[in-house]
């Protein structure tokens, strides 16, 4: 360690860096337009952690509360089912189904997991990731068609109506109506 420091002196460093071509050069890349850009976001992010730091120490229920909520969030963003799991829990439930006598199988469930089955079948279904929860709506037309009435915008279904076109909706890894169609699919009513 003392070879390098009598090798290279401290001072030798800082006269080194005082010199006129290299605060030159160092002031003409710290204003060279994407660079200041850059500093000031950084900056700029800096003092929003700092101003966190200090609003949680005044306020600790409350960061706990939006951390807990954050945190929520990124587990049902991480646990939001996929296209390939709805296919898959569907033809779970129709094997599940059909294991059972015709007799003795709740129609309900049938009536459902055939309706799926249908509109899949004509390419009718789709997935669509809403970050948080992910929903399987009912189209008019397949995606191929190319109908006037299928690609007018004008057309679409509104969103007051976009709750009858849901066929699923899955949040935390779960397809919440097939789960509920499939309750008791090995009980007929009567």
């Amino acid at each position: 360690m003392s070879v390098i420091l009598k090798r290279f002196p401290l001072h030798s460093v800082s006269t080194f860096l005082a010199r006129p071509s290299i605060v030159k050069t160092r002031d003409r890349i710290t204003n060279f337009k994407p660079v200041r850009f850059v500093l000031n976001v950084l900056d700029d992010y800096a003092s929003v952690i700092k101003d966190a730091a200090e609003d949680s120490r005044a306020r600790p229920w409350r960061s706990v509360a939006i951390s807990l909520g954050l945190l929520t969030a990124y587990l049902a963003y991480r646990r939001n089912p996929t296209e390939l799991s709805f296919r898959d829990h569907w033809l779970d439930a129709n094997n599940d189904l059909i294991q059972v006598p015709v007799r003795s199988r709740n129609p309900a469930a049938e009536e459902f997991l055939v309706e799926v089955g249908r509109l899949r079948n004509q390419g009718r279904l789709e997935y669509q990731n809403w970050g948080l929860a992910a929903v399987v709506l009912r189209r008019d037309f397949d995606k191929g068609c190319d109908l006037y009435e299928a690609r007018c915008k004008y057309l679409k279904v509104p969103l007051e109506r976009l709750w009858d076109t849901v066929v699923d909706v899955g949040v935390w890894g779960r397809w919440w109506r097939m789960e509920r169609a499939m309750r008791d699919y090995d009980i007929h009513p009567e």
